[in-house]
Formats: C-alpha cells, structure tokens, sequence
C-alpha cells in the first residue's frame, strides 16, 4: 500500500513539474518569397500554349476575311478563304511559338549570368531550379 501512494505522489509530483511546463515552444514563421519562384513560375507558364492558340485564331481569320474578299465567284472566295485561314494561322502560331522561344533564350542567358560558369551547359528547366534555390538559400 505504501509502495503504490509513493508511485501515486510520484506520478503526480512529476506531472506537476513537467506536465505544465510554462516555457514557450518556439514558434516557426513560414515566409513566401515570390522573387525566388519566379523562374520556377515562368517555367509552369511556358508549358501554357494559350498565345499560340490566339495569335493562331487571330490569324485564320484575318487570313480567312482577306481570302474571302477576292473577287470571282463564290468558289473562289471560298477557297480563298481557307487558304487564308491555313496561311494565317500557321503564321499566327509560329511568330508566337518564335517570340517563346526567344524569350526562353533570353531568361536561360540570365540565369547563367547569375549562376556563373558552372551552369553553361546547363537547360532551362535547370538553371530554373537552380536559380530558385540560390535565391531561396540566400533569403534564408
């Protein structure tokens, strides 16, 4: 009997002193920093091929407007039309396919210049990354 009020007392002395602590556990402070996911953005926005599918609609039409205001008859109007259509959206589709790419180019020669020589061989999806996490690292 004495020996279970002691582990009783025990038990109840140790929940006392250590169960209610009062120090504050540390808090963490998740911190966004949108200038690091930049390039990792611009990469998940390059695979959006909207513009092309615009610049390609705009481009059929107004190639279909011009092959259709030829003169003769209805015919040749209409074929006219769709060749105007094709010539333009094939033309739309590749200035904004061209102006991509140039942009790609632009921003792979910036991360370079960031990164140094060690990432000359490197592509765009990799100095991407490896941009983010420099600026990640240095933030934190």
């Amino acid at each position: 009997m004495k020996s279970r009020l002691f582990l009783l007392s025990a038990m109840t002395l140790a929940i006392g002193l250590f169960g209610c602590s009062t120090s504050r556990v540390p808090q963490i402070e998740a911190k966004y920093y949108p200038q690091c996911y930049d390039p990792i953005a611009k990469l998940c926005k390059d695979q959006d091929n909207s513009n092309e599918v615009k610049s390609s609609v705009v481009g059929g039409i107004f190639g279909a407007v011009g092959g259709a205001a030829s003169k003769g008859k209805k015919k040749g109007a209409l074929i006219g039309a769709l060749a105007g259509a094709a010539v333009g959206a094939s033309v739309g589709f590749f200035k904004a396919r061209l102006e991509k790419i140039e942009d790609r180019e632009q921003r792979l020669a910036e991360y370079q210049t960031i990164l140094g020589e060690v990432s000359d061989q490197w592509d765009l999806e990799k100095a991407s990354v490896e941009t983010a996490l420099k600026c990640y690292d240095e933030q934190i």
